[in-house]
């Protein structure tokens, strides 16, 4: 968590690409796939 005050523009937009950048290094969640397959499920119950 940081703090940034409306007057660090700059600031604000290194947080902003390093924390873009970390997030690319740890890559897609493993639960992404999981719940693709519970709604699928979920519809075929529907129906």
């Amino acid at each position: 968590m940081e703090w940034v005050s409306a007057a660090e523009g700059g600031r604000f937009a290194q947080l902003i690409k390093e924390f873009v950048e970390d997030v690319k290094k740890v890559g897609p969640s493993p639960l992404r796939d999981l719940s693709k397959k519970t709604q699928a499920v979920e519809i075929k119950n529907v129906k």
